[in-house]
């Protein structure tokens, strides 16, 4: 959920400009004219509120778990971080849309391309960075409880990290995967609006041409498809990561991407101070496409644990399904829009709303919103699938069944060796990272119904399980809804409609 999160408080700082570009006589910011230093004083204030809401319950909740040693208190902390990132949310929204924190941002340093953006974001992220320092103490009270029961054991021993590690390893693995890639976007597109502003003033014909803007869309978007398709090499950089070294685990992963027709670039190993135990792919393209797969979870689990996280990420490349992602959410946000404009156009045309700013802009704030709650809903709604199939793939994979090869026949059954292994893989996912099984999240669902439905695998033809079949759906209902958009733009671009 937070990567939604840090995506909405982006999109809060440009829809205060699209929104200010469309409707100009509108009241955005809602207190426009007043004073620079009221405005970023009253701004920190709000950002600052719910970081200082959390401190002193969080000190308590340390100290009553070292009494009672209450698991339940370690789910409200968490929660309770969970609230204050959302605070966070609401603080951003009212300071951009009604105290003029962006307005005042910019009156400081200038409009200059991505660099008021990015400082308009930094007490939001600042709030989100505090949620981990006051979670911190809670985290440690775990890591030393796990460090004695590893001693009893005899198991691999986690190391203790300082507060600075553990923020800082939040702010590298969960902030930069999204902040970093957006803010590359976002750097492009104000660049390709300054270049046509300047050739707009130096021969402003090229300008009023229909093909331009479709052009200059082409160019927008392009630009951004070739930013995420290199991101992955960003990425590895910024997160600590090495080369998995030669060995017997290092040649069965290579052979399960050869066997199922996946290239990679490289298997890393993802460094995180035990902070995380999971695997990872990253990118679209083979010469960028990684999989990484953290050095505890190839320390804590078993070979079989280890190929089965493994084949979910590679079901994941073989399945398509960052591409796939991508382009569910732009159909679903694409058929919204249109479907929000044409009521919108009924309800102008039927005079319940006035087409000046006062109810209109209103109402096109409410459209706004529409459309973002269908970003939103597909995100969520196609990521679960998509989780749901690639641990299906794993399943299918260590029950012996092959994409492209001998075995792609239908006498291939899940296997409960092969479901039990992925089971457990979640298992301890959940366990090492200090999560609830029952807790529901909104890219993942839960560990504990997503083991359940590996479990109705259990005897199913491989080569034919009902998500692979919902999934098919998704993707048919995707690329339906994306050419009905694009029949509709060239009829309203020929005035038909």
């Amino acid at each position: 959920m937070l990567h939604v999160l840090l995506v909405l408080l982006v999109l809060t700082v440009l829809m205060r400009d699209n929104l200010a570009r469309e409707y100009p006589d509108a009241p955005i910011p809602a207190f426009a004219g007043a004073p620079v230093w009221m405005v970023v004083g009253c701004s920190l204030l709000l950002y600052a509120l719910p970081a200082i809401i959390l401190l002193l319950p969080m000190r308590e909740l340390g100290r009553g778990l070292d009494r009672s040693g209450r698991i339940g208190l370690v789910r409200l902390a968490d929660r309770l971080c969970l609230g204050v990132r959302w605070g966070a949310l609401a603080s951003h929204v009212i300071a951009i849309f009604f105290l003029g924190w962006l307005d005042a941002v910019r009156a400081i340093v200038g409009n200059l391309i991505l660099l008021d953006e990015l400082i308009a974001l930094l007490p939001p992220l600042a709030v989100i960075a505090a949620s981990w320092w006051a979670m911190y103490p809670i985290d440690r009270r775990l890591r030393e409880a796990t460090v004695m029961a590893a001693l009893d054991s005899g198991q691999h021993m986690p190391r203790l990290v300082t507060r600075r590690q553990f923020v800082l390893e939040r702010i590298r693995h969960d902030m930069a995967l999204v902040v970093v890639p957006i803010s590359l976007m976002i750097g492009w597109w104000e660049s390709t609006e300054r270049i046509v502003s300047w050739l707009a003033a130096r021969n402003g014909a090229w300008t009023q041409s229909g093909w331009w803007e479709w052009g200059m869309a082409g160019v927008q978007f392009g630009g951004a498809l070739v930013i995420l398709a290199f991101m992955p090499l960003v990425l590895v950089r910024v997160w600590r990561t090495a080369p998995l070294g030669p060995g017997e685990m290092r040649d069965r992963l290579e052979e399960m991407c050869r066997a199922h027709r996946v290239r990679v670039r490289k298997i890393l190993v993802w460094r995180t101070h035990d902070a995380i135990i999971n695997g990872a792919l990253v990118g679209v393209l083979p010469f960028a496409r990684y999989i990484l797969l953290t050095e505890t979870l190839l320390e804590r689990l078993s070979q079989d644990e280890v190929e089965a996280v493994m084949a979910h990420e590679v079901g994941h490349a073989q399945r398509h399904h960052l591409i796939w992602l991508v382009l569910s959410i732009i159909a679903a946000v694409s058929v919204a829009s249109i479907a929000l404009e044409w009521l919108l156009r009924g309800l102008f045309q039927a005079r319940v709303i006035g087409p000046g700013v006062g109810s209109g802009g209103v109402w096109m704030w409410l459209a706004s919103l529409g459309t973002l709650v269908a970003a939103v809903w597909a995100f969520g709604h196609v990521s679960r699938r998509f989780e749901q199939q690639a641990d299906a793939f794993a399943a299918q994979h260590l029950s012996g069944q092959r994409w492209g090869g001998d075995s792609e026949g239908g006498s291939i059954r899940v296997t409960p060796e092969a479901a039990g292994s992925m089971a457990r893989a979640l298992g301890s996912v959940a366990l090492h990272n200090r999560m609830d099984p029952n807790r529901f999240t909104f890219r993942h669902g839960s560990i504990r119904g997503r083991q359940r439905r590996l479990s109705s695998l259990i005897g199913q033809p491989a080569h034919a399980l009902p998500i692979d079949r919902r999934v098919r759906w998704i993707k048919v209902l995707a690329l339906v809804a994306l050419v009905g958009v694009l029949v509709y733009m060239i009829l309203e671009w020929r005035g038909m409609v």
